[in-house]
This record gives structure tokens, sequence and C-alpha cells, in this order.
């Protein structure tokens, strides 16, 4: 398929640097709480992604009953993870379909950002700015339609494959550009740069970017 013209997207280098500094900022805390055995922490790992992530305000305080925020999302969470499902689609529809009957709203993108954080790879997260980009490029995506959106972008994805790697790789070269300079070191990086998930996650932000700053 040829990608109509669009607003152009970020470089790969762009975008892996900036994931690089989002992941030692945000991501990296948040997806270690998330797998530590105190439910507190992971409570409140959980209310932070919602906060950062923008997902917060589909998912309504008066809908707890009283629980601590996102515990009733938490233990919903953790059983997902348990439970053995076909593949990563099935289990985030599954998840979204929960979360609904608890939030009344619409929970498709928390509940793949909740998965994702849990998991990772093969988990692809379902934004907004994902879908806008992607259908500025001609690609057809029904709203909320996770499977077709994860097929289109992994599409794309494949298309910049390549590139997304070599600028994965190349972060060591970069790393004084870094906000974290006290986190990141060239090892670190050589190693980040050969996980998929993270080379997923640079490919979000070039989708993400090219729909503007945040």
């Amino acid at each position: 398929m040829i990608l109509r013209e669009c607003m152009p997207l970020p470089t790969p280098h762009f975008a892996a640097l900036r994931y690089l500094d989002y992941w030692f900022h945000y991501d990296r805390a948040n997806f270690d709480d998330l797998q530590h055995d105190d439910p507190e922490i992971r409570r409140q790992a959980l209310v932070r992604i919602a906060t950062q992530y923008g997902v917060h305000r589909n998912l309504p305080v008066e809908a707890e009953n009283g629980y601590a925020r996102l515990q009733l999302a938490c233990d919903l969470l953790e059983d997902i993870c348990a439970a053995q499902f076909e593949n990563h689609y099935e289990r985030v529809i599954a998840f979204t379909g929960q979360l609904h009957d608890v939030y009344g709203a619409d929970v498709l993108s928390a509940a793949s950002k909740f998965l994702w954080h849990k998991t990772r790879s093969p988990i692809i997260l379902y934004d907004g700015r994902g879908v806008g980009c992607l259908r500025e490029m001609g690609y057809v995506i029904a709203d909320g339609d996770y499977n077709v959106f994860v097929d289109q972008w992994r599409r794309v994805y494949r298309q910049f494959s390549r590139s997304i790697i070599a600028a994965c790789r190349d972060l060591e070269n970069v790393i004084q550009y870094s906000w974290n300079l006290d986190m990141i070191t060239a090892n670190v990086t050589a190693e980040l740069a050969e996980e998929e998930w993270f080379r997923e996650r640079v490919f979000d932000f070039m989708l993400w970017h090219s729909q503007g700053p945040f």
C-alpha cells in the first residue's frame, strides 16, 4: 500500500531518544511497580499510568463505590493477566469489557495501556493519536476496532522497522542529549535497542508526535 501524503512523521532517531527519556522518566518505574508483590504499590502505579496517559477521565471515581482509586481496575488487571487467551487481541478486548462493566465508559485505550505496563510486547497501545495518524495515511480504522488498528499499526511498523532498529542502536552515541544522564549508560541503551517492545514504543512516538507535541 502506498501511504497518502500527510503530516510528516518524526524521524526514528528523534522518537528513539524521546522514548528513551520517557521510559526512564515514567514507564520504567510504573512497569517495575506493577510487578511488585505489594498490591498498594501496584495500585499507585496504575493511578500514575492513568494520569500520565490521560485515561483517568474515562475511569470516573464515582463508579468505584468507595474503593481506593483504581483498586477495582488493579484487581481486574491481575486476574486478566493470569487468565489464558488464544492471543493478545482477545486479552485486550476481554479486559476492556471488564473495565467497561465497572466504569461504563470508553475504556479501550486505558485497557491497552494498563496491560502494556504489566506485560509489554506483544500488547500494542490503542491511542487516538496513533489512530489519527494511520487514518491520515489512508488506513480505514473504525473507532474502537482494536484488531484492525493493531493489524494496520503492524503493517506500517514493518515498513519502518529497519530504520527504527538503526536509530535504537545509535542511541548509545547520543545519550549526552538525554534528560536522564544519571540513569543511562551506553550498555543500558544497547540492551534496550535489542528489545522489540522498546522498538514498538519508538514507533508509537513517531505516530503520536505527528499529531502534535505531548
